[in-house]
């Protein structure tokens, strides 16, 4: 997967398997996200790791984008 190179940053909502059948939800505000080897990183807009995850674990990844209204 290549490297974005818009770089505006955005929350991600991941549900990630804790202990064999918990699975938490935890809110990520990063750019982008890439697979690199086993693991899921999450980046911000100087491409520096902000959260990783081993893929195995990560079940989903929603971005969450905010709504305005005028």
């Amino acid at each position: 997967m290549p490297v974005p190179a818009r770089t505006q940053m955005h929350d991600f909502k991941a549900r990630i398997e804790d202990v064999e059948t918990t699975v938490l939800t935890k809110s990520i505000a990063a750019a982008y996200f890439i697979e690199e080897g086993i693991f899921t990183i999450f980046k911000d807009g100087q491409h520096q790791a902000v959260y990783a995850v081993q893929s195995r674990l990560l079940r989903s990844v929603e971005r969450v984008d905010l709504t305005v209204s005028t």
